[in-house]
């Protein structure tokens, strides 16, 4: 009985397979491709933090605000906006493009706005709406609004560098 041996082929390396597939940056370094890969995970998962933050200590809350308004008390409005920020982070952690960058930025935006406007305005009761006011900072307020501040800023970068890359990749195809 024979057994003939074949070596394995060598395996090439990681800058070796780049060349040939040409996956480079659109400056043509591969270090500005990894940074930018890890800046965007990064950016990916502070937002979603953030929005589960925000998520939890609007459900912690909403209990407590239950009795005001009669048809949609503000307890259901806490509940709507947890439930947004968990569709909204979810979604991004699931596939980051341009409309899930673009949901997360607006739950962080709409968030912070309404909690800073029903500080300082008193929002008159619109139909089924209640009347909202509550002109003080505790810290799950202040919690809050840093979470949706945070979230906000990190969906809105993620949102611009996720664009500067497509334009970037249609660029690379285009010549």
């Amino acid at each position: 009985m024979t057994l003939s041996f074949r070596p394995r082929p060598a395996r090439r390396s990681a800058a070796w397979s780049r060349e040939a597939t040409g996956s480079r940056a659109p400056d043509g370094s591969w270090h500005a491709e990894r940074v930018a890969r890890v800046s965007r995970l990064a950016l990916q998962f502070v937002t979603a933090a953030a929005l589960a933050v925000s998520a939890y200590l609007h459900l912690n809350l909403a209990g407590g605000y239950d009795l005001i308004g009669e048809q949609v008390t503000l307890g259901h409005l806490f509940r709507v906006q947890a439930a947004s920020a968990v569709i909204a982070g979810l979604a991004l952690l699931a596939r980051p493009a341009q409309l899930t960058w673009a949901l997360a930025a607006l739950v962080g935006f709409g968030s912070l706005a309404a909690l800073v406007l029903t500080v300082y305005v008193a929002v008159p009761a619109i139909g089924p709406f209640p009347r909202i006011h509550e002109p003080v900072w505790f810290p799950d307020k202040t919690l809050a609004a840093v979470a949706a501040a945070l979230a906000a800023a990190a969906a809105t970068a993620g949102l611009l560098t996720h664009g500067r890359r497509v334009r970037a990749r249609r660029t690379a195809t285009s010549t």
